[in-house]
């Protein structure tokens, strides 16, 4: 049976669910509103301002939802996202293949680790309620709060994001048509001017069913499971 488990203050949600995972179930949530040493992609740090975000991950042991393995990643953006504009936020976007933006400000990263085809474990951390952020960021960061006007009901919103996934979750893969189409009309990349992992310059064209990120240029069109994008217009990333 699925769990939620809080902790009060933890190094790092993901870290704690892969050294206990063989005590829980598919769909068990670990979370806390004090991550400590949070990261992100390439080891980036995710600092968070205690007691004012979300921070959690959950596990995921099922084979039939194991072997869709990356495609994983957008249907946990599209839950969070949908969560997100239920608040009433507008400009809310995804920005291929882990995070959720709102205009272009950075408010939800996705981190997704394990080891196929044992476990997968999915990171996500949320600005809630955080209204200033301290420091140098790649990205202009942005919160829940900021974005809506006013201060958002924690508890409330993360028991909404938890079953929005859990569903999303069981439906797979039925549920990928549904998510690819909402990523279509939520795609920040879409019509940019890219380079991935600094390989040429090619212009983002949506993505495959295998939520492959299209590459097109003159020349050639590609097709990426994964890479570091850098948006050429973009003087942040």
């Amino acid at each position: 049976m699925s769990e939620k488990i809080y902790l009060h203050s933890i190094p790092s949600t993901s870290d704690y669910l892969r050294e206990h995972r063989d005590r829980y179930e598919d769909f068990s949530f670990v979370y806390t509103f004090d991550q400590t040493s949070g990261h992100g992609r390439l080891g980036r740090t995710w600092l968070s301002e205690p007691g004012a975000n979300l921070m959690f991950s959950f596990l995921i042991k099922k084979k039939e939802i194991l072997s869709y393995g990356p495609m994983c990643t957008l249907s946990a953006a599209c839950s969070v996202a949908r969560c997100i504009e239920r608040l009433g936020i507008q400009g809310v976007s995804i920005k291929w293949p882990n995070d959720i933006y709102i205009g272009d400000k950075k408010a939800v990263g996705i981190l997704l680790e394990g080891s196929l085809p044992d476990y997968m474990i999915i990171g996500i951390g949320i600005n809630v309620n955080q209204r200033r952020f301290e420091g140098e960021y790649r990205i202009p960061p942005t919160s829940l709060a900021n974005e809506a006007g006013k201060p958002i009901d924690l508890n409330a919103f993360r028991n909404e994001v938890f079953d929005a996934i859990e569903r999303n979750f069981s439906a797979i893969p039925a549920s990928f048509d549904a998510d690819l189409e909402y990523f279509s009309h939520h795609d920040y990349l879409f019509g940019k001017r890219i380079s991935v992992d600094d390989a040429g310059e090619y212009i983002a064209s949506g993505v495959d069913k295998e939520f492959r990120l299209i590459l097109s240029n003159e020349s050639e069109t590609r097709y990426n499971a994964s890479g570091e994008i850098r948006i050429l217009e973009d003087k942040h990333e």
